[in-house]
């Protein structure tokens, strides 16, 4: 009963901080423009790193760097006649050590360059020792390595993001090859603390008042999670029991002595392990821990093991544990991909409140509909190449959207294919990389369900639909026209969709429509219908509440209903009509704008088989035109 409401307590500024505060999680401030950053790495992909010993000298007090990182490798595909990696040019590497040589070497450019004495073959493992100092650079917040003397503690830091882990460590900056294994053995004054993967080997006191650290992770890192904190830190330890675990797991917090974290805040870290471990699947670190570092970042970041926190609430807290699934886990192929990390990680946040509290959860859904909504959102969840960083972590189409798209996905699947199927995806990439494709192919695996039309629309299409309903009755059956009449490609939005029928009775009737023009869908019904209700748990994304409105003439026998055609089309002043055969009763043809609004109405009386309509007064645009049943697309050119 305490934690539930605690957890009250701390909804209210999650769901307060839903619309209205952009996401900093897993990014510092935004204005990162340059287009180079979004670029493929230097690093092709013909070596695999299989083994990071990081051996460093840093102060809390001091930007500076200073010490070894000796890389493990072996050759992929070909023979290896030459050793590459990436390392700022701010940086100076005084040697290189190839198998324990000294070695000549080129560093300009941000790329350091070994030839090989003789061509390694494929599969042997070689090691690179890596000798530099200097001050890590600090242009525009892209920085890899930080200090920050703001408030009382000075911190040093480390925050990568995908691009500037060069801007410390010697490094290949590519995805798709994770680092097996990683050694950490920080050197700082003796009192502070060092914060960093995995579990801690050991507390070395070394002369001259000095300390090192020593820390260890023996699973797969992607090099933009590789990170370290040195600060005076306080350490508390929590525990939790993991779904399928026999023995509880440590929850390691690093806080500043004074404005740190509440502790009854800290404590929700462990449920919100296991709520998402029953949903995805056990922690994927469990040998290890999870916990978190405090820094002075502008942001948080998910590191493996242990997120960097710039500062907390309940919402980043659980945004960048569900990273541990879906970023650390299974980290996205290219930056294109990056919603595979973020629309999780940011849908995860409802999802948790959602086991408490459903009214709440669907406030902090409703939140990023209306930010969604409020900022016109232009452009695919899917990243175009070359675009540059504030656009791969846009607030709103990497994270807001695709977590409404992921939401949606669970509507159309049902919970228990949708939640089976994350945990099939996540197995079958576990410790390795995916793509929207791939993501796409692993859940229709699993699922039996086609996904290419909901991807297309929803990851790969821009915009949203705008969908329009009309209905009637006749007799125990419900007749209904729906259709989307955005501006979108014709039929991008053509998904199904709820609504929930309301009799006289009081009976509430779930039904699913499919979008699509020139349908009228039928339905067996018993008893009288009083309303329609569209979407009332809001599962689909829409650019406004839709559109409905009772039809009488839906009702008229189909063959009374005779096609049309229009022409031209595009039209300018004039517009023809013609029917197949004379109409059997008084109706009308509107032109409705694309908000759903009559513009234009003309009479049309029985027996008509050709008329006009006078649009010289309409803007130009597109229309849809409607005659009885029928409704087609307009468009108005001059």
């Amino acid at each position: 009963m305490k934690f539930v409401w605690h957890l009250f307590l701390l909804l209210i500024n999650v769901i307060a901080s839903a619309q209205t505060e952009p996401y900093p999680h897993c990014q510092g401030t935004t204005g990162f423009t340059s287009a180079t950053e979004f670029r493929t790495s230097v690093t092709a992909d013909v070596y695999d790193i299989t083994h990071y010993h990081i051996q460093l000298e840093l102060y809390d007090t001091l930007l500076f760097v200073q010490g070894k990182v000796t890389v493990t490798a072996k050759p992929l595909f070909a023979s290896l006649d030459s050793f590459w990696l990436e390392l700022t040019s701010a940086l100076t590497v005084d040697s290189i050590r190839i198998n324990g040589q000294n070695r000549n070497f080129n560093h300009a450019n941000d790329v350091i360059l070994v030839p090989l004495p003789t061509a390694l073959p494929i599969g042997q493992s070689f090691s690179c020792e890596v000798y530099y100092r200097g001050v890590p650079p600090q242009q525009a917040n892209r920085r890899g390595m930080m200090l920050s003397n703001a408030g009382i503690h000075p911190a040093l830091f480390t925050h990568s993001s995908l691009f500037w882990a060069k801007n410390w460590l010697p490094v290949k900056q590519q995805l798709s090859d994770k680092i097996d294994s990683i050694d950490l053995q920080i050197t700082t004054r003796l009192g502070k603390k060092v914060a960093s993967h995995g579990l801690l080997v050991d507390i070395d006191t070394l002369p001259n008042q000095k300390v090192r650290w020593h820390w260890q992770s023996r699973y797969p890192i992607a090099y933009y999670l590789v990170a370290l904190s040195v600060s005076d830190y306080v350490i508390s330890n929590r525990q939790v029991l993991l779904p399928g675990r026999t023995s509880a797991m440590p929850v390691t917090d690093f806080s500043f002595p004074i404005n740190g974290p509440s502790a009854a805040l800290l404590d929700t870290t462990p449920r919100v392990l296991q709520e998402l471990s029953r949903m995805w699947g056990t922690y994927p670190f469990a040998d290890e821990k999870y916990g978190h570092a405090q820094t002075n970042m502008s942001g948080a970041m998910e590191h493996q093991t242990l997120s960097g926190m710039g500062f907390y609430n309940l919402q980043v807290i659980i945004h960048e544990a569900a990273h541990q699934w879906f970023g650390d886990y299974v980290t996205c192929a290219t930056p294109s991909d990056i919603w595979l990390n973020e629309g999780f990680a940011t849908y995860a946040e409802a999802l948790f409140v959602e086991v408490f509290d459903a009214t709440a959860a669907a406030a902090i859904r409703n939140g990023w509909i209306n930010a969604v909504r409020s900022n016109a959102v232009t452009g695919s969840v899917y990243v175009p190449a070359g675009a540059d960083f504030s656009r791969v972590l846009n607030t709103n189409l990497s994270y807001r959207k695709p977590a409404l798209v992921l939401h949606n996905l669970r509507w159309l699947l049902g919970d228990s294919l949708f939640f089976g199927g994350l945990q099939h995806y996540l197995a079958q990439r576990s410790f390795g990389n995916a793509t929207t494709e791939e993501f796409r192919m692993l859940m229709e695996q699993y699922t039996g369900v086609s996904l290419s039309r909901f991807i297309n629309a929803w990851i790969y299409g821009s915009g949203f639909p705008d969908y329009f309903l009309s209905w009637d009755q006749r007799g125990n059956e419900l007749l209904i026209s729906f259709y989307d009449r955005s501006d979108a490609p014709l039929g991008l939005f053509d998904l199904p969709y709820p609504i929930t029928v309301v009799f006289t009775d009081g009976r509430r009737e779930p039904m699913r429509l499919q979008a699509g023009f020139f349908q009228l869908q039928t339905f067996p019904i018993q008893g009288t219908i009083q309303t329609i209700l569209t979407d009332p748990d809001q599962w689909v994304l829409e650019s406004a509440f839709t559109t409905t409105f009772r039809d009488i003439t839906l009702a008229v026998n189909e063959t009374e209903k005779p096609a049309f055609m229009m022409y031209p089309n595009p039209a300018s002043d004039v517009l023809s009509l013609r029917f197949s055969v004379p109409i059997t009763y008084d109706q009308s043809a509107e032109v409705y704008d694309m908000q759903g609004k009559i513009q234009l109405s003309q009479k049309l009386e029985a027996g008509t088989i050709a008329s006009s309509l006078e649009i010289y007064t309409l803007a130009a645009g597109l229309y849809m035109l409607r005659c009885g049943n029928e409704v087609k697309r307009l468009l108005i050119q001059r």
